[in-house]
């Protein structure tokens, strides 16, 4: 998230998840100065520094999205993973 607010400058993020039957969704959202989503270059393993936490995600997930935000600053990150059938995630306590 270093990247969002790389002026220095105080931000906020927010994280909510969404816990379905078969599928957990997380969005990521922040009021930086936003991204554009750049695919992986040739094996998917080639990628500097910034990209390292999206290879991450991108590897245990199924699905990344990025959109911008509404409100026009900031970036709105969402993944998806499809649960096995009949499987809960514990909740934490």
């Amino acid at each position: 998230m270093r990247h969002a607010y790389a002026d220095g400058r105080p931000g906020q993020v927010e994280v909510v998840f969404r816990l379905g039957a078969d599928r957990l969704v997380v969005d990521v959202l922040d009021d930086g100065q936003g991204f554009q989503l750049r695919e992986p270059r040739g094996n998917g393993e080639d990628f500097d520094e910034s990209g390292l936490g999206l290879a991450i995600i991108r590897s245990l997930t199924d699905d990344v999205e990025v959109h911008e935000r509404e409100q026009g600053r900031g970036a709105r990150l969402r993944f998806s993973k499809s649960l096995p059938s009949g499987e809960r995630v514990p909740s934490s306590r």
